[in-house]
């Protein structure tokens, strides 16, 4: 079995699409609304949904501990274009793993868990 996408609640639509775009190259992939007050939003690469952005109606607030983990070709230029208070942690190399990790947060603090391998 494998994962088909996740949803994450945001609180506004337009600047998600932008972050996941600008800094993922996500685009969207399928867009439904359910009815006048929910709007979804799949964003991905290749036709291939990854994230289902659903706008919500109210406050938005991210669980603690619960991330997102994607993977990219090179975590340092994903960080490079974000801004310093958007990057939690990192860029680092956890060698064991043969992995280069950086924590970084989405508009609403979703936080993403950047994963190059090494």
């Amino acid at each position: 079995m494998t994962m088909d996408h996740a949803a994450i609640r945001v609180s506004n639509l337009d600047d998600s699409l932008a972050f996941y775009r600008d800094v993922f190259g996500y685009e969207p992939v399928e867009r439904f609304e359910e009815s006048d007050a929910v709007s979804d939003t799949f964003v991905g690469v290749d036709d291939q949904a990854v994230i289902q952005l659903v706008e919500a109606d109210g406050p938005v607030e991210p669980s603690d501990g619960g991330h997102l983990g994607l993977s990219v070709e090179d975590v340092d230029a994903a960080v490079a274009e974000l801004p310093a208070d958007r990057v939690t942690r990192g860029p680092e190399t956890i060698e064991e793993l043969d992995i280069r990790i950086a924590f970084v947060t989405d508009p609403d603090g979703h936080v993403l868990e950047l994963l190059e391998p090494v």
